[in-house]
């Protein structure tokens, strides 16, 4: 069902309810005021019966009697019983069914008595005082004219009631779709946007109501997912350059090698140019896998508690071994007030800050890398300054992004894929990366880890 008509259906429902308590409290009220209105009138015409008939004047009877033909003034199905204290009948009227039960005269001697039978009949008893003498009266009669104004009533509502029941839903109907409208102008804005068109946006007319929410949040999704696009096509373009160049470069030397017979030193440096062009391919392929592997999954699968002092020794270790890359100096806290440990990803981490120490040895033309571990209250920070070349502020922006290399940086060997996986390591890791650079005086990249307390 669509949100349009169960809208509708649940405030059809919901006014359909509250009109229906509304007539049936109004039905209610009006039974009470016919049905007591009439009691009050069967008692009157008892206790003028009862006056007329009990007094010794013939004449007066007989002419109150020709009075009640004459004007009709007698009661649908009227019986009047007046009885005295020894239970004989002084007086009985007898134009409907109804006989008194004589052991209703106990329940009257206690109090009136007043009972509404089938077909709309009343009946009421009474004490009656007249001269001194004490009766008991009973009078019964049908409320036809109550009874047929009730009916007129009850049928005047369920027309009414029907008829804004119809109203009602046709103003369901308007009211849902009025409402609904700038949900179809956001389906519809939304449906039109393409991968080729992602740079469009939902508009809307309201900024605070719900359906401006949800164009926000679209227009906030959009952004995400051209960042994301733009991101993954300048990867796969960047990618597809890279990977392209080392095969080029091993298709031309292997077909040149094959034009003709070559002596054996020549097939020797063919071998070796291949052979290096293959180990880049390697580094590139082995670079790329790193950077998938990245995710949150594998992260908090293989978590451990790492002291940051010990790691980042085994690193400068590393590549000095690897890369001789001697110019390193670390600098530890003197007296720190608690071991340096945090939890993350060993190997991971291992990797992101080696790619960063290793990128300040590589431009910083063979001068001093210096690597500074501070404890600050419950955060660990890791500095990594270099003197090198530095960076412009465009260089900053994107010296995160996939391949990419600015073109002061082209003559130094690499790929433009190591910050790209530290950025993403760390991002997992909600470990905080400062950059801070000035070109000809160097960078320095600053790492903010939090610190695990030790459990003894």
């Amino acid at each position: 069902m669509e949100i349009r008509h169960r809208l509708t259906l649940q405030f059809t429902i919901l006014v359909a309810f509250l009109l229906l308590a509304i007539l049936g409290f109004n039905y209610f009220l009006a039974y009470i005021f016919a049905s007591e209105s009439f009691l009050d009138r069967l008692k009157e015409r008892a206790i003028t019966v009862a006056t007329m008939h009990l007094d010794q004047d013939k004449p007066h009877q007989l002419q109150f009697d020709e009075i009640n033909k004459r004007y009709k003034q007698v009661l649908k199905g009227e019986t009047i019983q007046i009885y005295d204290t020894n239970l004989q009948i002084r007086y009985s009227e007898q134009t409907g069914p109804y006989k008194p039960d004589p052991q209703l005269i106990t329940v009257v001697k206690g109090g009136d008595y007043e009972a509404n039978l089938e077909n709309g009949r009343y009946v009421i008893g009474f004490t009656y005082n007249l001269d001194g003498q004490e009766f008991y009266i009973f009078a019964s009669a049908i409320d036809v004219t109550g009874t047929s104004k009730l009916q007129n009533m009850l049928k005047t509502m369920l027309i009414s009631f029907l008829i804004f029941l119809i109203f009602v839903v046709l103003a369901g109907q308007y009211l849902s779709q009025k409402a609904l409208e700038p949900i179809k102008s956001v389906i519809f804005q939304v449906n039109s946007i393409t991968a080729e068109s992602l740079d469009k946006r939902v508009k809307y007319k309201n900024d605070t109501d719900e359906i401006a929410q949800l164009a926000l949040t679209f227009n906030s999704m959009l952004v995400r997912l051209e960042d994301s696009f733009k991101s993954q096509s300048g990867f796969v373009r960047n990618a597809s350059h890279e990977l392209r160049n080392p095969l080029a470069a091993m298709i031309g030397q292997a077909e040149i090698a094959l034009n003709r017979d070559r002596d054996n030193a020549y097939y020797k440096e063919v071998m070796r140019a291949i052979f290096e062009e293959a180990l880049r391919l390697k580094h590139i392929v082995n670079s790329l896998l790193e950077l998938s592997q990245a995710s949150p999954e594998v992260v908090a699968s293989n978590q451990e508690i790492i002291r940051l002092d010990e790691l980042l020794l085994d690193i400068v270790e590393n590549l000095v071994k690897s890369k001789n890359y001697k110019q390193i100096e670390v600098r530890l806290p003197e007296s720190p007030e608690s071991e340096p440990q945090i939890i993350g990803n060993r190997s991971l981490l291992e990797v992101a800050i080696g790619n960063l120490i290793e990128n300040a040895c590589k431009y910083s033309d063979g001068k001093r890398v210096y690597c500074f571990l501070d404890q600050i209250e419950s955060t660990l920070q890791l500095s990594i300054k270099d003197e090198g070349m530095g960076m412009t502020e465009e260089d900053i922006t994107f010296f995160t992004e996939p391949f990419y290399r600015s073109s002061r940086a082209r003559k130094k060997e690499g790929f433009g894929i190591g910050m790209a996986i530290s950025n993403k390591i760390l991002h997992i890791h909600g470990i905080e990366m400062d950059v801070k650079s000035k070109l000809e005086i160097g960078t320095t990249v600053t790492l903010h880890f939090k610190q695990v307390p030790i459990i003894r």
